[in-house]
C-alpha cells in the first residue's frame, strides 16, 4: 500500500504501483534518491501486525490522513507539508475529525 498526501485537502491511496526496481527520477535532476525497504522505524514497527480499523483522518476540516488501528498499536500516516508524517499514536483535539472506513 502506498499513501501519499502530496496537496493540502488531498490524499493518494494506492496499491503496488511504485516499481521499487526502477530508479528514481527527481524531476529530470541528476539528484540520487533510492528505495530503501523498512527504512523508518515508525513503520518498520507496523510490518506484518493485524489491522483492526482504518480511518481517514481530517484536520482543520481537510483531508489529510490515514490512521490503522492495528491488532497491538496504532500507525497513522498523514500530510505534514513537504513530507509525509508519521504518528505512532493517535493525536487527538478539537481540530481533528476521524472518520472510519
Amino acid at each position: 500500500m502506498e499513501l501519499c498526501a502530496y496537496k493540502s485537502g488531498e490524499y493518494a491511496i494506492t496499491f503496488n504501483q511504485i516499481d521499487l526496481t526502477e530508479e528514481i527520477d527527481y524531476y529530470g535532476t541528476d539528484f540520487l534518491l533510492s528505495w530503501e525497504q523498512n527504512k523508518l522505524m515508525q513503520l518498520a514497527e507496523s510490518i506484518n501486525k493485524r489491522i483492526d480499523k482504518v480511518e481517514m483522518i481530517e484536520y482543520f476540516e481537510q483531508l489529510n490522513g490515514v490512521g490503522l488501528h492495528l491488532g497491538e498499536g496504532y500507525l497513522a500516516v498523514c500530510n505534514g507539508v513537504d513530507e509525509n508524517v508519521i504518528y505512532n499514536n493517535r493525536v487527538e483535539g478539537a481540530q481533528y475529525k476521524f472518520t472510519d472506513l
